[in-house]
């Protein structure tokens, strides 16, 4: 029992820094890359791409969020003929979504919780750029994305962190997508 006290208490003064935590008016700006299971209708896929993030601290609890994410992906599903196959366009997944959230700034690590609101554009291409860049098949619509993440400020100008966004895009075909995403930022304005 002594032990795990011990351990909890070196575990505790291991992860804070009297020097590296979240505060109001910190900035931080940075890039990942993430995995994205995307489903549109009866067909799904999955890949990945890159995400950039912005965010800004309001006070030491609520934070602003801005970001966007490029994921280009070969959706697989039911086809016409009744088999299972893929459609013979590549899509390409673009979201961009601002928002509020709720920080836990206890130790060096800093997990969030927060809700944000966009726009996602889901476009064709018959290769992988020209679905990036919407040649053919554009649908626009509104994003809705729960986001959940932890940065762990390894310095006081260098935060890297593990997120999840779990995006709902309605409309007339259901679309909806979970991005797993993986990324480090620069942090100023402590």
């Amino acid at each position: 029992m002594k032990l795990a006290a011990h351990l909890a208490a070196l575990a505790f003064v291991s992860l804070s820094a009297a020097d590296a935590h979240a505060v109001e008016r910190q900035w931080q700006a940075g890039a990942g890359l993430g995995w994205a299971r995307i489903a549109r209708g009866d067909f799904t896929g999955s890949s990945v791409g890159p995400t950039l993030h912005l965010s800004y601290g309001l006070t030491d609890m609520f934070n602003v969020i801005a970001e966007t994410s490029h994921v280009p992906v070969v959706l697989r599903g039911p086809l016409p003929s009744g088999e299972r196959g893929e459609l013979p366009r590549t899509f390409a997944l673009q979201t961009a979504a601002a928002g509020v959230a709720y920080t836990l700034d206890v130790v060096r690590l800093v997990p969030y919780a927060g809700l944000l609101v966009g726009g996602a554009r889901m476009s064709a291409g018959q290769k992988t750029i020209g679905a990036l860049r919407g040649t053919e098949g554009v649908d626009t619509r509104l994003d809705l994305v729960l986001a959940l993440g932890a940065d762990y400020h390894v310095t006081r100008d260098l935060a890297v962190g593990a997120a999840v966004r779990l995006h709902e895009m309605p409309g007339s075909t259901s679309q909806s997508a979970a991005h797993v995403l993986l990324r480090a930022g620069y942090v100023w304005g402590w």
